[in-house]
């Protein structure tokens, strides 16, 4: 009984297309066009082996350029795993450290795990670590003023970076090199969340004088009194800046500073600058 049951609709099935070739071409469906996520998901297993190549060349800084490009489009490990070893070489243990650790995390198999431990052990040997272990669920983590619970979604990572006042470039190369879906900055601000910065610019004004003796003062050219003008205009400027702001900075009384840091000029008092 269960045989001609089965059987019956597929004679039914086969009986059309004896009939009604044409028909049944005609209503056939076309195939779906690919989805955003399968284009980007194939793109980025082509920047992978592009930068896998570059590696193996040793064009280490090219390979990254290809491999960054491919971990945007797709968060693979094997990327990871791949960016932190070419992270290593150019000596980016920081970043180095972070992506080979997802790598790892991905891998079970003691014998791929290996080489990738080895590796790994080299970038942290290289930075500063903080591992927290907890052994319940619902345990509160407190780095700072960052509260969370166990188990913690994702990675933390701190960054404790150089140059803070004289030009930022320490925030700059961290965040070119990791890629992190939020951060918080541990700026003192009296315990009040901050979500937005002016940032920092620095520029430097040359003022030619014409050199001469305090005793013929009127035959040279004084740079430094020269440069007072210039300075009234820096303070309009100043006061210019802050007649129209941003509105994150709604509220703040005078959010954008312009300061006059450094003078320099003159080397004897006797001589005009």
């Amino acid at each position: 009984m269960r045989l001609t049951l089965l059987s019956l609709p597929v004679a039914l099935l086969v009986l059309p297309c004896l009939a009604a070739p044409a028909a049944f071409a005609e209503t056939s469906k076309p195939a779906a066009a690919p989805t955003r996520a399968e284009v980007d998901a194939e793109k980025a297993l082509a920047l992978q082996t592009r930068g896998a190549e570059l590696l193996d060349k040793g064009q280490n800084e090219a390979a990254l350029v290809e491999l960054r490009a491919s971990w945007a489009l797709k968060k693979n490990p094997e990327t990871a795993a791949l960016l932190g070893a070419g992270e290593l070489k150019l000596g980016q243990f920081r970043a180095a450290a972070e992506h080979l650790y997802i790598g790892l995390a991905a891998r079970e198999d003691p014998k791929e795990r290996a080489p990738l431990e080895a590796l790994f052990n080299q970038a942290t040997a290289k930075v500063g670590r903080l591992e927290i272990t907890v052994n319940v669920d619902g345990a509160t983590v407190i780095v700072g003023k960052l509260v969370k619970e166990t188990p913690l979604q994702g990675d933390l990572f701190i960054h404790s970076v150089i140059e803070e006042e004289c030009t930022g470039n320490g925030a700059l190369a961290a965040s070119l090199r990791d890629d992190a879906d939020a951060c918080i900055i541990t700026e003192p601000t009296g315990g009040r969340l901050t979500n937005a910065h002016v940032g920092v610019l620095w520029f430097r004004i040359a003022i030619t004088g014409k050199s001469w003796h305090a005793m013929q003062a009127w035959q040279g050219v004084n740079a430094i009194t020269r440069s007072i003008p210039i300075m009234q205009a820096l303070q309009d400027l100043d006061t210019r800046l802050n007649e129209q702001t941003h509105p994150a900075f709604a509220g703040l009384n005078h959010p954008i500073n312009l300061n006059i840091g450094v003078i320099q000029g003159g080397d004897w008092p006797s001589t005009v600058p």
